[in-house]
Parts: structure tokens; sequence; C-alpha cells
């Protein structure tokens, strides 16, 4: 979230195309955010198709998230995680140069989504989780193949219904988590956009970086180039954190150490 007027958004660095980025959290809030965004925009893809196929792994996926966020005291994670997004922004207008006008939109925006994550009720997806249908596949699930045609005939007639009666089945449920998973999207959004890059070189394939006493990181993001035939493997505690380059073989053989000197992009997110 650059707010400087003279300077380049970070948000284009970190949405580029030619850009891959790996998130690496830094505590068990982070991690749950990550994972359930990964699990919506997996869903919100399979939403959009609407195969017999596309179904089952939407449905799949709406199981997967609800045991990710009925975890206690998520909602009130995100609200704190919301208010230290508004003190940043409140911040930002004592500086020079800023963009009051894109920091009162931002501010505006992130009143607005917390407001509604407060009107939601204290049990979050309490109908999905109360749903027979939905525990049935829950319970077969645990089994390999288990939701196959003889084990869960009512799914297999489900999944052929028309697309109208399968999309109004989806949103049905959707529309549960959406207010949850949308504010994890919203937060996650301002914590990568708020900090600026930092150009990097891993000497040998090695960058070890020391976090300060009492810092306030809580996740790292490193954004190498596509194209590129290597990947970072991050390895993070308290008070350091390693990044170690693999060169990609294949399939089929180990990654192995990158040796020469390795350019890359590094976010400290708060």
């Amino acid at each position: 979230m650059i707010i400087n007027k003279m300077a380049i958004s970070s948000e284009l660095l970190l949405e580029s195309k030619e850009k891959i980025n790996f998130d690496q959290p830094l505590n068990e809030i982070m991690r749950t955010f990550l994972r359930t965004e990964f699990l919506y925009k997996q869903l919100l893809y399979h939403q959009s198709n609407l195969t017999d196929y596309s179904v089952r792994a939407a449905i799949s996926t709406i199981i997967e998230i609800v045991n990710i966020i009925s975890r206690s005291g998520l909602k009130n994670d995100l609200i704190k995680q919301f208010e230290k997004q508004e003190n940043i922004l409140l911040s930002y207008k004592k500086q020079p140069q800023v963009d009051l006008e894109r920091v009162d939109k931002l501010f505006h925006e992130i009143k607005k989504t917390k407001d509604e994550l407060n009107s939601e009720g204290s049990e979050l997806s309490r109908n999905i989780k109360e749903c027979e249908f939905l525990n049935a596949i829950k319970h077969r699930s645990t089994i390999p193949g288990g939701t196959c045609i003889f084990d869960l005939p009512d799914l297999a007639y489900w999944t052929n219904q028309s697309k109208e009666d399968l999309s109004d089945g989806l949103e049905e449920w959707l529309k549960e988590i959406r207010p949850i998973c949308e504010s994890i999207i919203h937060i996650l959004w301002l914590i990568r956009n708020s900090n600026i890059s930092n150009n990097e070189v891993a000497k040998g394939g090695m960058f070890l970086h020391e976090l300060k006493k009492n810092n306030n990181i809580i996740m790292i993001t490193v954004s190498i180039n596509k194209g590129n035939n290597f990947y970072p493997e991050i390895s993070a505690g308290k008070h350091r954190f390693t990044v170690r380059f693999l060169e990609w073989i294949n399939t089929k053989n180990h990654a192995s150490q990158v040796m020469d000197d390795i350019n890359f992009e590094l976010f400290l997110c708060q």
C-alpha cells in the first residue's frame, strides 16, 4: 500500500504476471489466513465451472474452509487486524507527500468490511455444520474414493442437476462463509501491500536475515521472476529466517541447492 505520490506501488510488483510470490507465515493466525485464502480461491474457481467434478471439488473445499474458520477467536483476530490497518493508515496522514484521497478511500473500505464482519453472528457457518447432506459427504471423504456413486447416490444425483440449481445450491452455502473469507482476502491484500520490497542477494543460494527484537513481522514474502529453474525454501523462527534457493530438476529427482548468487525481492510484512 504505497501511498506516497512519488513511489512505485508495491501492489503492481506483487500482482505482476512476471513474478512468483512465496509467502511464509510467522504465526498461527497468518497460517490460518493463508490457508483460507488458498481454499477460497480454489472454491471460486470450481464454482465458476459447474461440471460434475468441479461441483464435487467445490463441496469438498467448502467443508475444508468451514473446518478452518470454525477455529475459536478467528472473527476477533480479523477485527484486530482491521483495527491495526486503520491505525497504520491514520499514521500515514501525518507523513509528507501522502496521497490523502487514497488513504481516506482505503480507510473507509476497511471500516465497511469490518462493520460487515461485526454484523455476522457469533457462530459462523452454522447452517453448513448442521446440513445432513454435507455431513454425509464430510464423513465419507475420509475414505479414499468414498464419495463415488455407490457410496453417495444422492450426491451423484445432485451434481447432475441443471447449472442453475447447482449454482443456487453452492451460493446458499457460499453466502455463509463469504463474509469471513472476503475479510481474510481484504486483510491479506492490505498486509502484502503495506510494505516496500527490498532487493536482496542470496550469496551461493543462501540468505540469512536477523529479525530485530520485538519486531512486528507476521509474514515474509519472497518474490522471484518466472522462468527461472529455482525456487525458495524458507525456514523462519522468532529471531531470524533463512531463504535457501533450490534448483528444480524434475519430479523424479530431488532438488539441489543453487550455488550461484540469486537476486530476489523480499517483503517483510507487518
